[in-house]
């Protein structure tokens, strides 16, 4: 950049002691007293030298000490008002300051990239945009980015240059492009295209990129007037609506189009303020987009894509304005809760929105349009099949959950030219006007939905399934590993679904308490066999076609629970591992697909699948095909009539075994296959990438558990025997069924009422839902989520896949078979061992640090954890883990542990946690009642420990534990429950309501608590109770059984003595209820 020095008139007699701000003061007065108005000073050349020759001084000067102030920032900083030598106050407002920068700027544009460390780290820009005070108006930003661009024409400026100016960010990680878009000015644009990669990767001090801020649906806005998103559509379908948001942008907007004949006077007034919005957010958002598609998946701090981030905030607004349309009706002027101002346009209509297509969706428009253009995703990129998207976290959040297009706005194929307009498009239509009813409240979301449909389409355009995950899906702290608190309701829900054996009619039911979002991102289900299993059920042609029938049954029924009761619509990507010897029919494939609304990337390992079964998941984007040889199969698929019909498949994976071809025949075929589906596709439309590569039709997850393989869980233990008679005796069993369509949380295993399940979170190797009926007591929510990589396997592994050990399998069994009223809450840990110094595996420290605190989230009410660790002193998570198992007892939740072992061990380290005197430590006892050789003597109680023969160690004995604390706690609410309901009853029978206003009434309706102040002193002393030899620490649960029938009275009037509570709330409860146990 050039830079012509031209000293002042009178340089030789200035007076050197006047600073540089005073003489910038003296050249404002200077200007502002001038007698030829700011638009003459413009346009008179004369004049602007002049003035040009008294400020590059300032500019040379100041440029050469950092410690001088900026020139642009000066200029931009100065009020308005100036005072000059006289007293008298002359104005220097913002068209003064605009001609003062444009003659100063063109030779002097590296003034614009100083960064000013007392200003925060901004720019001129970032200073101009905070000077725009009104937007969309944008003068000085304008004035800057128009220098800019004369200076890359004129070559003062490269782009290079330019894009670094704009992707310089202030000390809040804020460039100008993120400044403009959270102002909505209207010089965002011109931004957008002197900006480069760089500068929409930036993520300011929230993690939101650019495009976050473009998107962003303000939920707390009072004022609908400038809401980017928030405006009324129109019920008739007009030209505006009826145009995909992606060509919006592209074609000329008249002014004042012609009002359609299908179109009534009040819609075509609405439509004036919704075409405005519409075109002013298509330009912004479609820019983005086209400019940096990468961004589509870049994830703010919070977890959220761009897509995520605006669909999460529309829902929040929904949530904290119900019924929001009704609301806004025309003819309200305004509503107090909202203290929305109703536009003028509004009070003089009584139109509204009407649904207008067949998905029952507000707002949509027809998707009859005529040809249109390929999606956006055609032009965003060169290569639209790579993309340089960064790789983020996968973790989802449910309240967010990804939404496909609801509207019937098209992304089909062809052209529409771009010199067409809205007007000529409504000329084309000639239907009456006939649905325009003024009951139906108006849309004000649709505009929305119509970004939601055109960022669901594009991130199918960018790459792959894992670009388009990270696009749609928003991601939780746990899957970034990062140590950021999750909310259990978040947790609740999933999006990726792998059951851990194959398919079975009895799948739905070892999975009843798990929720689903309506969009599932990944689900890998298997048809095939372990083959033993196979060869010996399918030895006769009858016995295969039964087994072939049962599959199909099963994967139908699997689709009918998922699209049913656990309300799933979508599927971004669907694996299926059909049987290679007996696969599913074709009419299975199609029912199964037939559910589902939408399946993008479809993986159905079954070969030679017809194009009329793939044509039921229709917006297929990458599919695999699997192929024995046949030729005809390969012809079919690249027929004019095979793979075209898929209008959006862009990538196809083949793979060809020869089968009874010669591998060069094979070869032939294949290329022939290439060949031929290419030839049927022109510059309107790209044929697909075609991949031939051998993938196997085998699984890729590894070795998973294979269902209900195992053993009988009852083991040949008298303490176990009789703690399956107290359940019994409870009206348990230890496998109930589970009614089909119930997966609420209170609804129990054997379809009683669960509200007083007791929550137990397990923290081990996993646990497989498959594993002799384990599935039933798990409550859905688990940690870490489950994810997958590309090729199927769960990275990490969910928590409902066992570990190689399966030693969380055998936990769960143990402390289900004490009590089955709970709801098991499983976090999966690293695992290793054990080792012949160790009887149980060792887990992660700082894993079980998050697991711990995923468990307080959640609030559960037991903590179970069948090993230890040993941690010297120094070690960097001890006094962390003692942190968050305090934190844990004072949440009241009660802890066991596995006690530590005798074993060579190193000087000073201790076994963790059972060191912690907040937890339970609890030892194994061998059949004499006393502790094991190899048990710690920090073992605090024991209990049994062989597992069906074999010796489960102290791990055993504390998933007993667990157990028999989880049994005592659920009596304890239960009888309070039954308290409360008879108390209620009573009430009504005899009429006594106004018992409800003496003293003390309200205590016994709020929620008590059923274990007291402290649970773990109460429980501890409950224990010590049930020792028959005082101190020996070994539990009897004789005194629990009694001599009569077992109530929950019963059981509460053992442990009422150790119960404390500021007032005993219990009280007559327990002694009814017991009368009542006595009773029966």
């Amino acid at each position: 950049m050039s830079q012509n020095y031209v000293p002042y008139d009178d340089e030789e007699t200035e007076d050197k002691s006047v600073g540089p701000k005073k003489k910038l003061q003296d050249l404002f007065i200077d200007i502002s007293e001038a007698p030829q108005d700011v638009d003459t000073l413009k346009t008179d050349n004369v004049l602007r030298e002049r003035y040009k020759k008294k400020v590059i001084p300032f500019i040379s000067r100041w440029a050469q000490d950092p410690r001088a102030p900026n020139f642009v920032h000066e200029v931009l900083e100065h009020e308005a008002v100036v005072v000059n030598h006289n007293g008298d106050e002359k104005l220097f407002g913002q068209k003064h300051k605009e001609f003062l920068l444009a003659i100063a700027i063109p030779e002097n544009l590296d003034q614009l990239a100083v960064q000013l460390p007392e200003g925060n780290g901004r720019t001129a820009l970032h200073k101009a945009i905070e000077s725009d005070k009104k937007p969309p108006s944008s003068p000085f930003t304008s004035l800057f980015c128009k220098l800019m661009e004369e200076g890359i024409k004129g070559g003062q400026l490269t782009k290079k240059q330019a894009a670094d100016i704009i992707s310089k960010t202030n000390s809040e990680g804020e460039t100008c492009l993120h400044l403009a878009l959270m102002k909505d000015l209207d010089v965002a644009e011109r931004l957008i295209e002197l900006a480069d990669d760089a500068t929409f990767m930036k993520r300011r001090g929230n993690g939101n990129t650019p495009l976050h801020d473009a998107l962003e649906f303000p939920i707390e806005k009072k004022s609908l007037n400038k809401h980017r998103y928030l405006v009324p559509a129109p019920n008739c379908k007009t030209p505006t609506l009826r145009m995909p948001m992606d060509k919006f942008a592209e074609v000329a907007q008249p002014g004042d189009a012609t009002q359609p004949p299908d179109c009534c006077a009040r819609c075509w007034g609405i439509d004036r303020k919704y075409r405005k919005l519409k075109e002013r957010r298509s330009r912004i958002v479609c820019a983005l987009v086209r400019r940096y598609p990468a961004a589509l998946a870049i994830h703010n701090e919070a977890g959220k894509s761009p897509f995520s981030h605006h669909i999460m905030a529309r829902e929040e607004f929904r949530r904290k304005n119900p019924n929001f349309n009704d609301i806004m009706n025309p003819g309200k002027a305004a509503h107090p809760q909202l203290d929305i101002h109703v536009p003028e346009v509004l009070s003089r209509t009584r139109g509204s929105v009407l649904t207008r297509n067949t998905n029952g969706v507000q707002g949509g428009g027809n998707q009859d349009v005529g040809p249109s253009s390929p999606p956006l995703g055609d032009a965003i990129s060169s290569n639209p099949r790579s993309s340089n998207a960064p790789g983020h976290g996968e973790q989802l959040a449910n309240v967010g959950s990804p939404r496909p297009p609801r509207g019937s706005i098209s992304f089909g194929h062809g052209s529409i030219a771009r010199t067409r307009t809205l007007q000529d498009l409504g000329a084309q239509q000639t239907k009456e006007v006939d649905d325009c009813s003024p009951e139906l409240p108006r849309d004000w979301f649709h505009l929305s939905v119509e970004v939601e449909e055109l960022l669901w389409e594009t991130a199918f355009c960018i790459g792959g399934y894992k670009e388009a995950r990270f696009c749609l899906f928003p991601s939780t702290p746990a899957r970034q590993g990062t140590d950021a608190e999750v909310s259990s309701e978040d947790e609740e829900f999933h999006d990726v679904f792998i059951p851990t054996g194959r398919v079975t009619v009895n799948t739905k039911k070892r999975y009843p308490h798990f929720k689903f979002v309506p969009t599932l991102a990944y689900v890998h289900l298997k048809v095939t066999p372990a083959p033993k299993v196979e060869e010996d059920q399918t030895a006769t042609t009858e016995a295969r076609v039964d087994w072939r029938d049962k599959s199909s049954q099963a994967l139908e029924m699997l689709f009918d629970w998922l699209t049913g009761p656990k309300k799933v619509k979508r599927i971004l990507m669907l694996v299926v591992e059909d049987n290679d010897t007996f696969p599913c029919s074709e009419a299975t494939i199609q029912k199964c697909l037939s559910k589902l609304d939408d399946v993008r990337y479809l993986n159905w390992r079954r070969p030679n699948i017809s194009v009329q079964t793939l044509e039921k998941a229709k917006n297929i984007v990458e599919l695999w095909l699997y192929s024995t040889g046949i030729n005809a199969v390969l012809s079919s698929w690249a027929d004019q009539g095979g793979l075209q019909k898929l209008k959006k498949l862009r990538k196809v994976h083949l793979d060809a075994k020869p089968g009874m071809e010669t591998d060069e025949a094979n070869e032939a075929n294949v290329q022939s296959f290439e060949n031929k589906l290419k030839s049927w596709y022109d510059k309107t439309r790209a044929a697909p990438l075609v991949e031939v590569d051998p993938i196997s039709a085998s699984s890729t997850r590894g070795n998973v558990a294979q269902g209900d393989s195992g053993t009988s869980a009852k083991m040949p233990n008298t303490w176990l025997s009789k703690m399956e008679k107290l359940t019994s005796e409870l009206n348990a069993k230890y496998s109930p069924e589970v009614p089909d369509g119930d997966d609420s949380d209170t609804a129990s295993s054997d379809g009683k009422d669960a509200t007083d399940y007791v929550k137990v979170a397990l923290l081990d190797d996993g646990v497989d839902p498959e594993s002799e009926g384990l599935g039933k007591f798990m409550s859905g929510r688990g940690w870490p989520r489950p994810s997958e990589d590309a090729g199927g396997r769960t990275q990490p592994e969910s928590f409902y896949t066992s570990g190689p050990m399966e030693h969380g399998n055998q936990m769960a069994k143990l402390i289900t078979m004490a009590c089955p009223f709970v709801r098991l809450y499983v976090a999966k840990l690293n695992a290793s061992g054990p080792s012949e110094m160790l009887h149980h595996p060792t887990f992660d420290v700082a894993q079980a640090i998050k697991a711990i605190r995923w468990a307080i989230q959640n609030k559960v009410e037991v903590i179970s954890m069948s090993w230890n660790v040993m941690l010297d002193d120094n070690h960097k998570h001890k006094e962390e883990l003692e942190d968050v198992i305090r934190y844990a007892n004072r949440e009241k939740i009660l802890l066991y542990c596995a006690a530590s072992e005798k074993k060579p061990s190193t000087s000073g380290n201790k076994a963790w946690p059972s060191s912690c005197q907040e937890t339970f430590s609890i030892g194994a006892a061998s059949n004499h009642r006393i502790a094991k050789d190899y048990v710690g003597s920090d073992a605090r109680f024991l209990f049994p420990s062989d597992d069906r023969g074999r010796d489960g160690g102290s791990s055993a004995a504390t998933a007993l534990a667990a157990g028999l604390a989880s049994l005592i706690l659920y009596c304890l609410k239960s009888n309070r429950r039954e308290y409360e309901r008879s108390n209620m009853e009573k009430e009504e029978q005899t009429g006594q309501k106004e018992k409800q206003g003496r003293p003390g009434h309200q205590q016994q309706q709020r929620p008590l608590s059923a274990a007291g102040d402290n649970p773990r002193e109460m429980m501890e002393k409950v224990f010590d109770s049930l020792c028959r030899e005082k101190g020996s620490g070994y539990l009897d649960i004789d005194p629990l059984l009694g001599k009569g029938p077992v109530s929950y009275g019963t059981i509460t009037k053992h442990c009422k003595p150790y119960i404390k509570t500021g007032a005993n709330l219990l009280g007559k409860a327990t002694r009814e209820a017991a009368e009542n146990g006595r009773r029966t």
